[in-house]
Formats: C-alpha cells, structure tokens, sequence
C-alpha cells in the first residue's frame, strides 16, 4: 500500500511538472503569435471601405485606419484595430486585449533578454508582464540593462523577493527620475479646505498613512474641544 502511494505521488507530480511545463510553452506560443501579428496585421482595401446597405454603399466613403503605440517607447506602432481582433481569437475584453498587445511588444522590444526567458519557460509570463510595467517609466536602453541584472538575481527567489530586487535595480539605474517621482508625490501631499456654503467648509487632504492618523487624531481632540465650548 505505502509503494502504491508513492507511486501515484510521483505519476501525480510528472503530470504537475508536464502541465505547468505546456501551459508556459503555450503562454510562449501566445506572446510570440501577439508580436508577429502586430507587426503582420493592417486592414486591406476591402476592410477599409465603410460598407452600410447595399443602396447608399459608398466606395469613396473608408473607415481610416490610425496606428497607435500600446507600449512603451521603443515599441512599434500597430493598427488600431489589432486589439478587437486579439479580444475575439483570446476571448477576452478589448480592454485586456490591450494590455497583452502592450506586455508583448514591450518585453520583445524592451525587454529582450526577458522575453527570451519566458519564451524558454525560465521566467512565468506573468512575473515578465509585472517587470516591463515597473520599468515602463525607464528608456529602453536602461530598461533592457536592468533586466540583465535582475534575471540571475531572481532564480531561487520568490516573486515578491524577486520585485523586491527588480525596485532596487530601477532606483539605481534611474536616480534621477525616482527624485522627480519622489518630488511630484510630496507635491501631491497635504491638507484643503474647500468653502462649500456660506458658514461650511470641508477639509480634505492626500497623506502618508502616519500623517493622516496623526491629523486625524488632531482634528479629534479640537472636536471634543469645540463640543465643550459650543454645545
């Protein structure tokens, strides 16, 4: 009984082993096929031509065809159209359907040595789609020099850990931007008063999660204050 046990253990794990291994080469297969249609897909002649009923169909009458830039920069342009073609083959929302155009053409053009990865099954597609996001606010020569330091450091990591690298690695390579980020999110912080009516106003305010409890308790000992004086 206790070998039979064993036995199915191990036939249960190979097939753990083997599915995770299929779903990695199909998630490879995807963000590859989303890259070649990309730059593959245009609408021809026939597609353009706005068709309405038979009577007022108009041949001088097209749809225009914009292109726009899903991902960050160094990233192609794609038709405008791409994303409703990707939302009905994935079954997905044209919404999502943008965003998995975005994750693929930036991990191939930003982010080349990653996509390599995941297309090897060394990284999970999704951990590769959370690294170009973080790094989208970096120029893709710093982008693509992050991500050749960040990919030895992750093997043997958990993913949290992993990011936790990856952030450090962004603070490093762009200093500069982080203190912009940093200044414009202090910018953002602080206390409003907003007159309403006559006799009313509101307080409201963006803080750090310290700061707010500090105010707030505050504006709690001049209530009870104003409660006393003015019943």
């Amino acid at each position: 009984m206790e070998t039979r046990r064993r036995d199915d253990s191990r036939q249960a794990m190979e097939r753990l082993r083997t599915g995770i291994a299929m779903r990695r080469r199909g998630e490879a297969e995807e963000l590859e096929g989303i890259c070649d249609l990309a730059l593959a897909y245009r609408l021809d002649e026939a597609d353009l031509l706005d068709y309405g009923t038979a009577i007022h169909r108009d041949r001088d009458t097209k749809l225009p065809e914009k292109l726009i830039r899903p991902g960050g920069e160094g990233t192609p342009s794609v038709s405008e159209f791409l994303a409703m073609e990707i939302a009905a083959l994935t079954r997905c929302s044209q919404t999502s359907a943008i965003e998995k155009i975005a994750t693929a053409l930036n991990l191939k053009y930003r982010h080349p040595m990653l996509f390599e990865a995941v297309i090897n099954g060394e990284v999970e597609k999704w951990l590769a789609a959370k690294v170009a996001w973080l790094c989208r606010d970096l120029n893709p020569m710093q982008a693509e020099r992050v991500t050749a330091r960040w990919l030895p450091l992750q093997y043997g990591l958990v993913p949290s850990a992993a990011l936790r690298e990856l952030r450090k690695l962004i603070t490093r390579v762009d200093k500069a931007a982080a203190r912009e980020r940093e200044a414009e999110a202090r910018a953002q912080r602080g206390i409003w008063l907003r007159d309403l009516e006559p006799g009313i106003t509101s307080i409201g305010g963006r803080l750090d999660v310290l700061d707010g409890r500090i105010v707030d308790e505050r504006l709690h000992q001049i209530s009870e204050r104003l409660k006393t004086r003015y019943p």
